[in-house]
């Protein structure tokens, strides 16, 4: 099986179903609770278009291929979707948070937890980060996650806030360094 991250698809729908399905993925977003098919596929409608037309949004999915090769498209006969990344505006309760509009935040199914995906997976994603431009990039964890604080710092975050709600991360991607420094500290 091989890593790769793709852009949304509407027909990633059923597997993109059962990823919101996973109870922990529901425990981290909460929106996801008794989600419909139907709701499914607005989500994702929406997840495609706000990644279309949004420069200052990025969302992929992660999936598990069975054998590399050229192909434009993995779907469900080729490889296994088992998680994202999406970097786009918090709600405004996170926004109160953690201090940032815009934040990381990824999941991924449980069956799929503590094997390094996620880790490898947002490491190869922050390459495309910096193609795109990105300064900085901030995450902030909801309540008592140590396993995704675990993946940020492994990843190069530092924490730099933190409240009875969660913890913000901050990690330099094209900022200067010393400018980084200057506005972020490390807790």
């Amino acid at each position: 099986m091989h890593l790769v991250l793709t852009p949304p698809h509407q027909n990633d729908l059923i597997e993109f179903h059962k990823m919101n399905q996973d109870l922990m993925i529901q425990r981290e977003f909460s929106n996801l609770k008794n989600i419909t098919l139907d709701g499914s596929k607005q989500l994702l409608k929406n997840i495609i278009m706000n990644f279309e037309e949004n420069p200052n949004s990025d969302f992929c999915f992660i999936k598990l291929a069975f054998n590399l090769n050229d192909q434009d498209y993995y779907d469900n006969s080729n490889s296994v979707l088992v998680g994202f990344i999406s970097v786009n505006e918090g709600s405004f309760t996170e926004f109160n948070f953690s201090g940032f509009q815009t934040l990381l935040t990824y999941g991924i199914i449980e069956r799929f937890r503590n094997k390094g995906l996620m880790t490898n997976a947002l490491n190869f994603r922050i390459e495309r980060f910096e193609e795109l431009g990105f300064n900085i990039i901030p995450a902030y964890i909801k309540g008592n996650n140590p396993a995704s604080e675990k993946v940020l710092i492994k990843c190069g975050f530092i924490k730099i806030l933190e409240n009875d709600f969660g913890c913000t991360y901050v990690k330099r991607i094209t900022m200067p360094k010393v400018q980084f420094d200057i506005n972020f500290k490390e807790i």
